[in-house]
């Protein structure tokens, strides 16, 4: 007598290793999704950290151009011949050079401003023909226009005094994006700018 070994079925041999694959398969899509879900809150936090670094970069170069703008054009007016025109190219490149920070900075403070229905619909035309007219001023102005300019870049300059821009770190530039004092403080120095234009 020939005894037979017992055996699974064959049904029962292939529903074990289908049950394995798709176990196997279920781990390896589990973790490419969480891979995947880590690299885009890696992306999202990286435009975080650029966005901030802008606006830090944007205090910086606006706040260094009113401040030397400020310093550069009492001066300027005791000055003749070549030493004046050198004095009058230094000002208005390096402000000018440095609007696009000012222009960058007000569209971030109206972008973060907690109500942005404050803003005035044209601040962006207001911010570009204040820095035409503060151009012309310094090229081509006349001494109590240089004046007026150099009190409302004083004026600005302190505006600006009021918010920490120093600390060039990806903490920074994350925790920029938080405060809620800085757009306040951008909205002033619009008013200022615009009072600038009416004078």
């Amino acid at each position: 007598m020939i005894l037979l070994e017992a055996s699974s079925p064959p049904e029962t041999t292939k529903r074990s290793y289908a049950l394995a694959v798709t176990l196997v398969l279920l781990t390896a899509s589990l973790i490419g999704n969480v891979f995947l879900f880590s690299l885009h809150l890696q992306d999202k936090q990286q435009d975080r950290v650029d966005k901030g670094k802008t606006i830090l970069q944007s205090m910086g170069g606006t706040s260094q151009a009113l401040s030397n703008l400020a310093a550069l054009l009492p001066s300027m007016e005791e000055k003749s011949g070549a030493d004046k025109d050198r004095a009058i190219y230094d000002a208005g490149a390096f402000f000018l050079g440095q609007s696009g920070s000012l222009l960058t900075l007000m569209d971030r403070g109206e972008e973060y401003s907690a109500d942005a229905s404050k803003w005035p619909a044209d601040y962006k035309q207001s911010a570009a023909a204040f820095v035409e007219k503060a151009g012309k001023a310094i090229v081509s102005g006349t001494k109590e226009d240089k004046a007026r300019l150099a009190q409302t870049a004083k004026e600005l300059a302190r505006l600006l005094g009021g918010v920490d821009f120093s600390i060039d770190s990806k903490e920074r530039a994350l925790t920029i994006q938080a405060e809620k004092g800085w757009p306040d403080i951008c909205l002033q120095m619009l008013n200022v700018m615009e009072a600038y234009l009416k004078s």
